[in-house]
């Protein structure tokens, strides 16, 4: 008995000691952690005191022209960026309000906020009022917007991707090239809305009020709506629809012309060609007349992403010309070459050279080359049609 007291002593003494340095380990690591985000919410409330003071004096120094100043856009621009980098969630809301109230949301090409990131931010109700303001390139990546009002916005190339929207109203708002996918609408009032070139997969519409909507190039795959007539009711052109298939599909037809000129044409080598009657007349021999196109592929984006565009180019020659080459380059939206079509271009009786090409998924521009061997070589007009692709047609390779 007294060797189980003599040994059990010590051993208890041993615990209590063990469990008292533990117990102060986790004291002094909970101080310590406290101490570092003491620390950290000092450095940010600083950077945001010196932020809101920077932009207020330029801003104040700068009253006149402010927003159409680009280099006075560029330094707030980079003093945004830089402050939101370390800012947390509450204080990247308050820079927000903050340009919202100094009347620093108006520029488009110039917006102070491409690549600003506003993600899981949180506004509602009062505060979320924005009328006559303009988001270019901003970041709101899971941000809740409940209950605000949008009254002539722009929202351009902003992601609103897994965003709450619910409650809120949309009225004359633009939404163009941006990323919603699954974002929710729901009890949403929209009115005079366009969506362009913008992808709404698994959105959410559920008990969403909609009055004169306009989808043009817009992504609706798996989107959901109350019911049919909801969707029916919408202006949906060259889209893919919630089943996945394609809207009506509009061709579209670039005209030639009624007096071709120098415009929009690079001569290589320069000065080589004249315009003579309307006409583009070589006046040495191996001569390129060279164009590019970018916006039809733009604005079918998804039908040349799915595989199912084809692009008909149309050559019309003078009498006196024989054969020329033209070269067309397929470039992709990261500047990739995709595909190089070559190719004689012998006219018919109307002196009419057509081409039918697919065109490579991901396409946004299209260099065109005409090469003119001889003097004299003549190009009447060109004209450029995009439309789906005809299944039961052969489309040149």
């Amino acid at each position: 008995m007294k060797l189980i007291s003599s040994v059990g002593i010590p051993l208890t003494i041993g615990i209590f000691t063990l469990v008292t340095t533990l117990q102060n380990r986790h004291i002094a690591r909970q101080e310590r952690e406290q101490d570092i985000n003491q620390a950290q919410d000092e450095q940010r409330e600083a950077v945001f005191i010196t932020y809101i003071n920077d932009i207020s004096r330029f801003r104040d120094q700068n009253l006149q022209n402010l927003t159409k100043n680009a280099d006075k856009l560029v330094y707030i621009h980079s003093k945004t960026l830089a402050a939101l980098r370390t800012l947390d969630v509450e204080r990247k809301k308050n820079i927000l309000l903050f340009l919202r109230d100094s009347s620093l949301l108006s520029e488009d090409e110039n917006s102070i906020l491409s690549e600003a990131d506003f993600s899981r931010i949180h506004l509602e109700n009062d505060e979320c009022l924005f009328f006559k303001v303009i988001f270019s390139g901003a970041n709101f990546y899971r941000t809740s917007f409940r209950n605000c009002l949008f009254d002539n916005v722009i929202f351009r190339r902003t992601d609103f991707r897994f965003s709450d929207l619910a409650g809120s109203i949309f009225m004359d708002v633009q939404f163009i090239e941006c990323s919603i996918n699954e974002a929710i609408f729901h009890d949403t009032i929209l009115s005079e809305v366009t969506f362009n070139g913008t992808t709404l997969a698994r959105a959410d519409f559920s008990r969403a009020k909609l009055d004169s909507i306009h989808l043009f190039n817009v992504n609706l795959t798996k989107a959901i709506f109350d019911n049919q007539t909801q969707v029916i009711s919408l202006e949906i052109k060259n889209s893919i629809l919630p089943n996945g298939s394609f809207s009506q599909i509009d061709d579209l037809f670039i005209a030639p012309k009624p007096c071709e000129s120098l415009e929009n044409w690079q001569i290589k080598p320069v000065d080589t060609v004249q315009v003579e009657n309307c006409t583009l007349v070589a006046k040495i021999p191996d001569v390129n007349l060279e164009q590019a196109l970018n916006f039809p592929f733009v604005e079918r984006s998804l039908l040349v992403d799915a595989h199912q565009a084809e692009l008909e180019i149309t050559v019309e020659q003078s009498f006196n010309t024989q054969t020329i080459r033209i070269d067309i380059i397929f470039v992709g939206r990261k500047s990739g070459v995709y595909k190089v079509f070559e190719t004689n271009c012998t006219t018919n009786l109307d002196h009419i050279c057509q081409h039918h090409l697919h065109v490579p998924s991901h396409t946004r521009w299209v260099y065109l080359s005409i090469y003119l061997p001889r003097v004299g070589d003549a190009i009447v007009n060109v004209s450029y049609r995009l439309r789906q692709i005809d299944v039961s047609s052969k489309v040149s390779n």
